[in-house]
């Protein structure tokens, strides 16, 4: 048995100043008609996403808000992996006067904001944690990462076919590397695989 499936972050790789290009768009609409399963892998959230990338069938699934949110565009069915964003967190940054974007679970600010934003997350005791990208930062539960809304979009995907059992992804400057452990459900095989990507 195997496995295509390739996900692709947004904003940097696929995506410049927001925009996915024709040829980008085409590249994936050739990778999908070759069986490759393709998955959009993002810190934004989803409905930010819809207004700069467009129709989302693009695309197979997406996971959005940074491991959070799992979508899939053919079903339009939705899943919420984390904690819903604490009502308290909200109405307190409200109050702060700090300009955010909510989504299902996950806030976006402005990275210069940082130390109100872990500030009011102290006061209230919470268990979220700041993560920064190219001058945001994003308010997250703790756990929730790209590579936990990976493992989740591909259990929900291939459900029938494999049970996920490890996924672990990570990278440096200059390389990415992604180990997999699932088992195949009608052989009961166990497998593994480590895929690595150096720039």
């Amino acid at each position: 048995m195997k496995l295509s499936v390739l996900a692709l972050d947004y904003d940097g790789t696929i995506a410049t100043n927001g925009h996915v290009d024709a040829d980008v768009r085409q590249a994936i609409a050739e990778a999908r008609t070759s069986g490759i399963t393709v998955l959009l892998v993002t810190g934004r959230i989803l409905s930010e996403l819809r207004r700069v990338a467009g129709d989302l069938h693009f695309v197979d699934g997406v996971i959005a808000e940074n491991g959070a949110v799992v979508h899939f565009p053919d079903s339009d069915h939705t899943s919420v992996l984390a904690p819903r964003l604490a009502e308290p967190l909200v109405k307190a940054l409200e109050r702060e006067g700090v300009a955010f974007q909510p989504g299902e679970s996950l806030i976006d600010a402005d990275a210069a904001d940082a130390q109100r934003l872990l500030s009011v997350i102290r006061r209230l005791e919470l268990p979220y944690v700041l993560v920064f990208n190219r001058g945001r930062v994003m308010i997250l539960p703790q756990g929730v990462s790209k590579a936990t809304g990976l493992q989740a979009a591909l259990q929900m995907w291939l459900s029938d076919v494999i049970e996920v059992r490890n996924l672990e992804v990570t990278a440096d400057d200059v390389r990415l590397t992604i180990d997999i452990a699932y088992r195949v459900l009608e052989s009961g095989t166990e497998t593994s695989a480590t895929f690595t990507r150096t720039t």
